[in-house]
């Protein structure tokens, strides 16, 4: 805290809760599409960050989490005590599998690879929640940027389905060509490629819903814009995706609350 407040380039937002201070990160990071970022403390404080944390990494919004934690010695825990010191306990093994990466610093010397690490990965497709446990006797010392110990992180291996574009895009405007009722749904996905979706929207004047998290992207007064479906959604909106006869997706995860349990049951008379 002492050096954001030397540096003063970083605006700090004081928050009376840790899993509030990643929710304002987590906003700031979906209006501005820049990094969130969350400082908190050890103990409760950092296991009061995971249902942001866990809300970051299911919606793919980019957020850096840096924790406190006791001493590096507490934290090696040779003995396999349940707690780190005081009120330590291992963050990086409680938040790994809810971050794109959980790292501990351990070093002095490796403190700007690891934060270089977690925002890169933070910010690269598919987006998501890093998280940094920094010992509190390792906080304290004095670094420069030229003392950096270079350590082999382990490289993403994203999931890659081939898809032949050309192919997809000739189906598609086949489909789309013959459709009467044709309907797009658009997600959060589609954030970082909106002006292509607008674009498209506009082009072609498809009406379209829109789920939870994109609500924000359209504006409602918007004459294609139907709304929302799902139990959140609204008569009209859930009565025009049942009788559509062609829907196009992007961006959106179709969380069971927006299409129902019965897969078949969404959008029954459309090709999808």
């Amino acid at each position: 805290m002492d050096a954001l407040f030397r540096d003063g380039n970083i605006k700090i937002i004081y928050s009376h809760h840790e899993q509030a201070a990643v929710m304002e990160a987590q906003g700031y990071a979906r209006i501005s599409g820049k990094l969130g970022v969350a400082l908190v403390t050890t103990g409760g404080g950092t296991s009061n960050v995971v249902t942001g944390v866990l809300s970051a990494f299911l919606d793919s919004v980019p957020i850096l989490v840096i924790s406190g934690n006791e001493s590096s010695y507490h934290c090696e825990n040779p003995i396999k005590l349940r707690a780190y010191g005081v009120q330590g306990f291992d963050s990086v093994a409680v938040l790994s599998p809810v971050t794109k990466r959980s790292l501990r610093i351990t070093a002095k010397s490796n403190v700007v690879q690891i934060a270089t690490e977690a925002i890169k990965l933070s910010m690269t497709e598919r987006m998501g929640p890093t998280h940094i446990d920094f010992p509190m006797d390792l906080q304290r010392k004095l670094i420069s940027c030229s003392e950096t110990k270079e350590t082999n992180f382990p490289k993403e291996n994203p999931v890659k389905v081939a898809i032949d574009i050309s192919d997809l895009a000739s189906r598609l405007m086949s489909a789309l060509s013959k459709s009467q009722k044709p309907l797009v749904y658009i997600g959060n996905g589609c954030r970082t490629s909106f002006s292509l979706v607008k674009h498209f929207i506009e082009q072609y004047q498809i009406p379209y819903i829109v789920s939870w998290s994109a609500i924000d992207l359209f504006p409602e007064s918007d004459a294609l814009n139907i709304g929302r479906v799902g139990i959140y959604g609204d008569r009209a909106s859930n009565i025009i995706l049942q009788q559509a006869d062609f829907l196009l997706t992007l961006g959106t995860r179709l969380a069971i609350p927006q299409i129902g349990y019965d897969k078949k049951d969404f959008a029954r008379h459309a090709s999808k």
